[in-house]
């Protein structure tokens, strides 16, 4: 089955564009990069991210869809459990390496950078929200198309809570 509803596209967007300006920005991306995630997540993430034209051409497979939320949600549990405790610590013994360049900050930039870390966690719980909003629209197709539920016959959903 092939999504194409604008209201999952919308969503999407949302996270996107929450995940690219307060997550997975230039002042906490060293310290996300430290995650013990496979590849194949990053993978999925970007998909979910990065790819919405080419969905929006091609629709999501709801399969595919599920996949990238579970991703995305191993990212935030990931993020509560290995960044939040030690973001400042991280970033704040940063050194220069291949990845990042330590450059003099002027005082504009040291402020962002600490409102970027200050509000890490309540911007990861909003993209968290936003998950959960789009697998409960995603499931709402999927229950409307599919009997039984495409949901049901993947685990990892229960995981997350987000299959109670």
């Amino acid at each position: 089955m092939v999504i194409k509803e604008s209201e999952i596209f919308k969503t999407i967007e949302k996270i996107s564009i929450h995940y690219k300006t307060n997550i997975y920005n230039r002042y906490v991306r060293k310290a996300l990069m430290l995650m013990n995630i496979p590849h194949s997540v990053w993978s999925l993430i970007e998909d979910l991210t990065e790819k919405i034209q080419y969905y929006r051409q091609q629709g999501y497979q709801i399969s595919e869809l599920y996949d990238q939320i579970i991703a995305m949600k191993t990212f935030v549990e990931h993020a509560q459990k290995e960044v939040i405790p030690n973001l400042k610590t991280i970033l704040a013994t940063s050194h220069e390496t291949v990845l990042t360049k330590r450059t003099p900050e002027d005082e504009k930039e040291k402020i962002i950078r600490e409102m970027a870390i200050h509000n890490f966690p309540a911007n990861l719980k909003i993209l968290s929200d936003l998950l959960d909003e789009l697998f409960r629209r995603v499931a709402e197709i999927d229950k409307k198309y599919n009997s039984p539920p495409v949901y049901e016959k993947i685990p990892d959903l229960r995981q997350f809570g987000l299959l109670k």
